[in-house]
């Protein structure tokens, strides 16, 4: 985050793909970090792939989620709220509260997809 605010985007990318690679604890909030990096960039799409690499990685465990999913599909679940892209965000703030149904923030962006998409039943 140093070399971030440095204006070192290309550095702070490469510290964070060196520890996905190196398999560090945590993955999921380095994924999170990344695609926070990559909105800050003002590569949105690039933004959202980190976060739907990170989220599969998250979903992939044999036992049960991984910590952080939960900020990485909130993340990606708004950048598509705000590139207006209302079914994918309905999608994944769906995933959100199947996963975590009593997260308020998934619950708020999935009344929100909901409401634009004119789905006002569903919203309540």
């Amino acid at each position: 985050m140093l070399l971030q605010r440095q204006g070192n985007i290309s550095g702070a990318r490469d510290i964070l793909q060196r520890g996905i690679l190196r398999n560090c604890s945590d993955l999921t909030r380095l994924y999170h970090a990344w695609g926070l990096l990559e909105l800050k960039a003002g590569s949105p799409s690039q933004a959202a792939s980190v976060f739907s690499r990170g989220i599969e990685l998250g979903l992939c465990g044999q036992r049960e989620v991984e910590s952080g999913v939960d900020f990485l599909l909130h993340s990606l679940g708004m950048l598509h709220l705000d590139g207006k892209q209302f079914q994918e965000a309905h999608k994944v703030f769906t995933t959100g509260v199947s996963l975590f149904p009593r997260h308020s923030q998934m619950l708020l962006g999935l009344a929100l997809a909901a409401m634009r998409l004119g789905h006002h039943s569903q919203v309540g």
